[in-house]
């Protein structure tokens, strides 16, 4: 059964090391957030999941890509639809960020089966924390 183009997970375009660094301090990365970055660095790096709440014009996804940079994460940055399927895709090393807006609905059931043994660093982004 083929998955729609619209719940299938995009690998994104690496990110240089430079440019990550550059992107994760100031004056790109506001000062009062350096602290929450590092500990964002930490959790790629020990591939904890994360909560990532940030506005779109903080370019969230971005921040994620270049964290999995600096964390010298191997494997590819996924963009998933909430309802994507991961079961076929290259995970060691990898990246799997969900990104929710209002209107999208959360995507529990693919979380619930992933965060118990996650099997590469789950990144959940949203801009508004009630979502």
């Amino acid at each position: 059964m083929s998955v729609p183009p619209e719940d299938a997970p995009l690998a994104l375009p690496t990110l240089s090391e430079d440019l990550a660094r550059a992107l994760l301090t100031p004056p790109e990365l506001p000062d009062h957030l350096t602290a929450d970055a590092a500990l964002a660095r930490a959790a790629a790096e020990a591939s904890i999941p994360l909560l990532l709440i940030a506005p779109a014009e903080m370019r969230p996804l971005l921040m994620v890509r270049a964290l999995h940079a600096v964390a010298h994460r191997p494997g590819h940055v996924w963009s998933c639809p909430p309802r994507a399927s991961v079961d076929d895709l290259p995970l060691t090393g990898a990246t799997l960020v969900f990104a929710l807006d209002a209107c999208s609905a959360p995507p529990t059931p693919v979380l619930e089966a992933l965060v118990d043994a996650p099997p590469a660093w789950i990144v959940v982004i949203c801009a508004d924390p009630n979502h």
